[in-house]
């Protein structure tokens, strides 16, 4: 029987996500803490052969509620903001349990309670060696490696520029480099191949999201000056915002028509409030969940708005799948 474990949409449930990182192990991310007990029921609808555990604070009707733990890892991260929850927290949630703080054992029953041996991380510094080169770090710094695929990047180079801990890059190049896919010196480390390690990105990538991830669909009053009203909103929540898909690429192949897409930090509802865009079914705002931190990383600008950065708006049109967004994600690929 397989693993399905829902977060509830929150920055410490996407800490606790990348913390965990076990192999064969289906996440999904819900839009808010009441969305939990909506993915389950429509799961449980399903019969579908999964133990489901859900990281929330409110009860979804799952197998196992992981509560304790979240809230273990609210005191741990109480001092980051919700973006260093996502970028860094899993980081910070190690050393805690390397030095027993307080409420370990809960973080601990969780952990083993999927995959036992994964309790030796309360003995260490990281996660076991052979751990997901695209998954939370090892994704970030496959990106970075991308994005200057003529740069050779040394170790603390590259934690320094996608702030991260250069014990935790270290692990992720070593796993990299026994999979084959980078050169390595003492000027620093770059792809063999740089389409393999994208192709295999997209694979993975894949396997994360689907083509509506759990996406939430908007009106706006006006779709004209709907960008510049929801990246104002965002601002004004302190929310990370990022065109996404369709909505991130520039000039032939840009799309005048469909939806505004974007990535946004959080639940969208209360931004979307703020402006007077309800929620429908279908609507020319959409929203994806950020997923990754890496979707964050080396922004482009399109319009004076963040979009994603070339390698996740690749990875994002590929995954639509069409002959249009194929060849818009070759051209963004091929940017410089």
């Amino acid at each position: 029987m397989t693993v399905t474990i829902v977060t509830d949409g929150s920055a410490t449930a996407a800490a606790l996500r990348e913390w965990l990182a076990v192999p064969g192990v289906t996440f999904i991310e819900a839009l808010n803490p009441n969305d939990v007990a909506v993915i389950v029921g429509a799961r449980r609808a399903a019969k579908l052969s999964e133990r489901l555990v859900t990281v929330s604070q409110l009860p979804g009707g799952a197998d196992v509620s992981a509560s304790e733990a979240l809230e273990v890892a609210e005191r741990w991260l109480a001092d980051l903001t919700p973006i260093d929850r996502r970028r860094r927290g899993a980081e910070v949630i190690d050393k805690k349990m390397a030095d027993g703080s307080e409420g370990a054992d809960a973080l601990q029953a969780l952990a083993s309670l999927l995959v036992p041996r994964r309790a030796r991380v309360a003995r260490g510094r990281g996660r076991p060696n052979g751990s997901d080169p695209f998954r939370g770090l090892g994704l970030e710094v496959v990106v970075s490696l991308l994005l200057h695929t003529s740069t050779p990047f040394t170790e603390r180079a590259l934690a320094a520029r996608i702030g991260r801990s250069q014990f935790g890059v270290h692990r992720v190049l070593a796993e990299l480099e026994r999979r084959g896919y980078l050169y390595r010196s003492r000027q620093g480390s770059l792809p063999r191949d740089p389409l393999i390690l994208r192709d295999d990105l997209v694979a993975a990538w894949r396997g994360r999201v689907t083509p509506s991830r759990e996406a939430s669909a908007y009106q706006s009053r006006d779709r004209r000056s709907a960008l510049n009203e929801l990246a104002s909103a965002a601002k004004r929540h302190g929310r990370d915002l990022r065109l996404a898909g369709p909505s991130a690429v520039t000039g032939p192949e840009a799309s005048a028509d469909g939806p505004l897409v974007v990535y946004l930090e959080g639940a969208p509802d209360p931004v979307m409030e703020t402006i007077g865009f309800p929620r429908l079914r279908s609507g020319d705002v959409v929203v994806w969940p950020i997923v990754e931190s890496a979707v964050l990383l080396e922004p482009r600008t399109i319009e004076d708005v963040a979009a994603t950065n070339r390698v996740i708006t690749y990875a994002d049109l590929v995954m639509i799948g069409s002959d249009r967004s194929t060849e818009a994600a070759l051209a963004v690929w091929n940017q410089p």
